[in-house]
């Protein structure tokens, strides 16, 4: 009987449920951790990661996890042509990985953005967002979608939205590799909300790399009964490798290259800290430390709000400040750049202050920015405040990093769906 394991990290939480419908399928399946023996992990003959909240999806929903040592093992496997399966946080980890749509480098090729949930221009929402969908096989069948069927299944996620430059996406459609595509109940494929719940390029709801073993997905098939159908599919796949195993196939694309540009000024910039252990920081410094080898980096990470306006800036960063909107003086911290001048924030009012910093400072901020978007559109109904809002994540470096390790890494930002700017900060 053929072993079909489930590799888990900090934050999963659906491996029990997904080796029980492993077995329902008729394989064997135990729980790995991501720091067990990884030659252990590479005997298995498959692999699902589940879904869940992979170190709580700080930084970027499966960034963390995608950078730690087991991705070298998972990498073997895929190449070894073992059938690999994420769900959801698991299609995260795939993505940031690289390990799909499958490419020539160790950096990622596609983004899963941040949901944009939207219907006739108005956006609904970009969060987390759960419900039941529809969903088909389509491209080439892979070792998960050796089936026809139109199969109900949930998703909950808040970034499962398949993003890739136009080359990449037209190669995906060419080679087949949209395995699974959101549709209604009768199979027909609409790009509109609710039938594509997050804004999902082509309506995708999974992707294989080319050898059609590795598949990344954002339904949760191990929730219902009728994803069963992804796990029996294997035993058309086994039987297929042991008839005529496949070529190793390569991605016609090199993966795209993530750059630092200089920083757009804006007159009124706002920068957010925690008062409390900042566990977001805590972790990509971690990650970092490994990434860069720099075992004594330290990063500081504020939440970064770039304001470009009309209106009297001093007075609009004191409304801005204590409307509650992007600022809880009780638990967070926050320092004000007014054309190039700073001050600190204390009882209602701004005190000119001076700002220090050590190594570098990158700005990250998505391509695109529904957070300023919908932020832009909360202050106008609720504040009447007529500005254009940027939101972003800023990281203070407390040493000079080899900045092509670090862009490799791309712990900061997905080359397809973020931007990184140099700062002066």
């Amino acid at each position: 009987m053929k072993n079909i394991n489930v590799l888990v990290f900090p934050g999963t939480n659906c491996e029990v449920e997904t080796a029980r419908m492993i077995r329902q399928a008729g394989f064997a399946s135990k729980v790995f951790r991501w720091n067990d023996d990884a030659q252990e992990i590479f005997a298995s003959d498959g692999l699902v990661i589940p879904g869940g909240f992979s170190y709580e999806d700080r930084g970027r929903s499966g960034v963390v996890a995608a950078a730690s040592a087991i991705k070298s093992t998972l990498e073997r496997m895929a190449a070894a042509g073992k059938p690999i399966l994420g769900i959801c946080n698991g299609a995260q980890v795939l993505v940031e990985a690289g390990l799909v749509p499958g490419k020539n480098s160790d950096t990622p090729q596609m983004a899963l953005a941040r949901n944009r949930r939207q219907k006739n221009g108005e956006i609904l929402g970009s969060g987390y967002y759960h419900d039941f969908v529809y969903i088909k096989p389509t491209g080439k069948p892979c070792a998960w979608t050796n089936f026809e069927a139109v199969l109900r299944m949930p998703i909950a996620h808040g970034e499962g939205r398949f993003l890739a430059n136009d080359d990449l996406l037209a190669s995906i459609l060419k080679n087949g590799q949209n395995v699974m595509t959101y549709c209604d109940q009768n199979g027909e494929v609409k790009a509109a909300f609710p039938i594509n719940p997050n804004g999902s390029l082509a309506n995708l709801a999974a992707i294989s790399n080319p050898q059609g073993n590795v598949m990344a997905m954002m339904p949760h098939p191990e929730r219902v009964p009728e994803g069963q159908k992804i796990f029996e599919s294997l035993h058309i796949f086994f039987a297929q490798v042991q008839a005529e195993p496949k070529p190793e196939q390569q991605s016609e694309n090199a993966s795209p290259a993530l750059h630092i540009l200089p920083k757009p000024e804006l007159p009124l910039e706002i920068f957010i800290t925690q008062k409390i252990t900042d566990n977001a920081e805590r972790t990509i410094e971690w990650a970092m430390r490994r990434a860069v080898g720099n075992s004594d980096l330290q990063l500081r990470r504020s939440q970064y709000w770039g304001i470009a306006t009309t209106e009297n800036i001093e007075t609009l960063a004191k409304k801005l400040l204590f409307s509650g909107e992007i600022y809880n003086e009780n638990k967070e911290g926050a320092l004000v750049q007014i054309n190039q001048k700073w001050f600190r924030v204390d009882k209602k009012e701004l005190i000119a202050t001076d700002k220090q910093t050590g190594g570098i400072a990158l700005l990250a901020v998505e391509n695109d920015d529904i957070v300023g978007e919908e932020k832009t559109t909360s202050l106008k109904k609720h504040l009447g405040i007529d500005a254009q809002i940027t939101s972003g994540v800023l990281w203070e470096f407390s040493d000079i990093v080899d900045s092509e390790k670090l862009l490799k890494s791309a712990l900061l930002a997905n080359p397809i769906s973020w931007k990184l700017f140099e700062t002066t900060v």
